[in-house]
């Protein structure tokens, strides 16, 4: 099992003095002016090689799919080396220190090529302790029981989601793939059991 989707913080010390020149090295036809009403503040959007920023006065959230970024699907294994590449590229098309940001969210996920239909195998999921399970769309997820639910677990077709967006499946992966994700959003010290989770904490860590 290994990351896919990330959402980093890089505060605005990280970048210095061209944090101002971050908007000019997002693709141009996807930035955008939003006013946020819950701070009163503008912030820039905008997505750089499939990557989605948002860029405040404070600094840049940086959220996406590792492995969209560095294979063009997350049909591919990512491992700890290609996540430090990740990093590094980042690094440099920022021209900040992407290794010192905040994770602020982790995904971590996988696939398995099954013999028959997924459908077969979701049906087959049951209960699991102090998760509520619920069915969306062909999938199943797992959520914590109670108010804070900053874990969950998801279960569906991966396949099948590849194929209803026209991307054309590696070689030798078959059309049954089930996807199981791991999905972190929030307190990550405390579900991970361990300090402070920065950008190289995820290679280096």
């Amino acid at each position: 099992m290994v990351y896919d989707k990330v959402k980093l913080y890089v505060d605005r010390g990280i970048v210095g003095d061209r944090f101002s020149a971050i908007p000019g090295y997002l693709d141009s036809a996807t930035v955008k002016s939003v006013y946020d009403y819950h701070t009163g503040q503008e912030r820039i959007t905008g997505n750089l090689d499939g990557l989605r920023l948002s860029v405040n006065v404070g600094g840049v959230y940086i959220e996406g799919s590792f492995a969209k970024f560095f294979y063009g699907d997350n049909l591919h294994t990512h491992t700890r080396a290609t996540t430090e590449e990740v990093i590094q590229k980042l690094s440099d098309l920022l021209h900040a220190d992407i290794g010192e940001s905040r994770v602020m969210g982790l995904e971590f996920g996988t696939n398995f090529p099954m013999r028959y239909e997924v459908v077969r195998y979701l049906s087959l999921l049951g209960n699991l302790n102090h998760m509520q399970q619920s069915n969306f769309a062909g999938s199943i997820y797992y959520t914590p029981k109670g108010k804070e639910a900053y874990q969950r677990i998801c279960f569906y077709d991966k396949g099948a989601e590849a194929t209803g967006k026209g991307v054309v499946l590696p070689a030798g992966l078959g059309n049954n793939l089930l996807r199981y994700e791991m999905r972190l959003n929030g307190r990550l010290n405390r579900q991970l059991k361990c300090g402070q989770v920065y950008g190289s904490t995820l290679y280096d860590g």
